[in-house]
C-alpha cells in the first residue's frame, strides 16, 4: 500500500511539473556607466567604470562587466538598483564596488520579450556622482600656472605642462575645457625622475578606504605612492606600477594598506617615479586629474 501511494504522488508530480510553463524574460542592455560632477569642487567627469552590481525589486540580478545584454524575469514597474564598480588598483582581477559613487536608481515598466538599452548617451542613464558626504581633494589639474608636485634630489628630468592638443588629456564622451596636462620627458640610459606633492595631507587611518584618482598615458612604468611623515624619519611606501599605454587610461589606486599602516604618522605626501632603462630612448609620461578620495 505504501509503494502505491509513492507511486501516485510520483505521477501527480510529475503532471503538475510539466503543467509549469517557463517565464519569458526580458533582455536589458546596459552599454556604460559615466560620472557627472561639478567641476569646480570635484574636479573632472572622468571615470572607468567597468563592472555593474544589478538589483530589480530588492532581489540581486548579478555582477556584470560592461558592457553587459543579461535576461531579467520581470512584468510591469520594475525598480532597477545598478551599483558602478571599478577595477581596484588597475588590476582586472579585482572588481569593487565604488564606494564614492552613488548606485544608479530607476523605475521601469518592463514587459516580457523586450529589450531595453540602458545607455548614458540617452535620458535612460545611466549616470553616477560623488557620494555626498565624500571628501574630494583635487591634488592637481594642471590648469594653473604652477604645480602642486615638486622634483625630489633623486630626480633627473621637470614635470612640465603641455597645452599641445595632441598630448592633453581626452577621454571619449567628456566634454570639459581642459587646457593643460603635466608632461615628463626622461632621458636615455637609466634615469629616474621622482615627484612628491609639496602639499601633505592627514589622511584617515585604521583601515578607512583612501582612493587615488589618476589619468595617465606612458610609454614606461610608472609607480604611485605615499610619503610617510613620522616624527624622526620620512618612509617611502610605493603602492602600484602602472604599465604602458598609448592612451589615456584612469586608474583607482587604494591607499588603505599604507595609510592604516602608520598610525603615527602626522601627514602623507603623494608621490610617483620612474627609470628609464632603455639606453637608446627618452620615455615620455603624461598625468593628470589627480585626485584623494575619502570619507572624512
Amino acid at each position: 500500500m505504501r509503494r502505491s501511494y509513492l507511486i501516485l504522488f510520483s505521477v501527480i508530480l510529475l503532471h503538475s511539473c510539466k503543467n509549469q510553463e517557463a517565464k519569458i524574460p526580458a533582455y536589458i542592455t546596459v552599454t556604460d556607466f559615466k560620472l557627472q560632477t561639478n567641476f569646480s569642487k570635484e574636479g573632472s567627469a572622468s571615470s572607468k567604470i567597468t563592472t555593474i552590481w544589478v538589483e530589480a525589486n530588492n532581489e540581486e540580478i548579478g555582477v556584470f562587466e560592461l558592457p553587459v545584454t543579461f535576461p531579467l524575469i520581470a512584468d510591469g514597474n520594475t525598480d532597477l538598483v545598478i551599483t558602478p564598480g571599478i577595477n581596484l588598483n588597475g588590476a582586472q582581477s579585482y572588481r569593487n564596488i565604488y564606494e564614492f559613487y552613488e548606485p544608479f536608481t530607476r523605475t521601469y515598466n518592463i514587459s516580457p520579450e523586450q529589450e531595453l538599452t540602458i545607455s548614458s548617451a540617452n535620458a535612460t542613464g545611466p549616470v553616477t556622482e560623488y557620494v555626498e558626504d565624500a571628501e574630494i581633494l583635487i591634488l592637481e589639474d594642471f590648469e594653473g600656472a604652477g604645480t602642486n608636485f615638486q622634483k625630489t634630489l633623486k630626480s633627473e628630468a621637470d614635470l612640465l605642462l603641455t597645452s599641445d592638443a595632441n598630448e592633453i588629456f581626452k577621454e571619449a564622451g567628456l566634454v570639459e575645457d581642459n587646457k593643460k596636462s603635466g608632461k615628463v620627458v626622461m632621458p636615455n640610459g637609466n634615469s629616474l625622475i621622482e615627484f612628491e606633492s609639496i602639499q601633505s595631507y592627514i589622511l584617515p587611518q585604521y583601515g578607512s578606504n583612501v582612493y587615488l584618482e589618476v589619468n595617465y598615458k606612458c610609454d614606461v612604468q610608472v609607480t604611485f605612492g605615499v610619503f610617510v611623515n613620522e616624527p624622526g624619519q620620512r618612509i617611502q611606501a610605493p603602492v602600484v606600477t602602472v604599465l604602458p599605454t598609448s592612451e589615456w587610461n584612469k586608474i583607482y589606486i587604494n591607499l588603505v594598506t599604507e595609510v592604516s599602516a602608520y598610525p603615527s604618522a602626522n601627514n602623507f605626501q603623494i608621490f610617483f617615479g620612474a627609470v628609464n632603462s632603455d639606453v637608446n630612448a627618452n620615455k615620455t609620461i603624461f598625468i593628470d586629474n589627480l585626485k584623494l578620495v575619502y570619507y572624512p
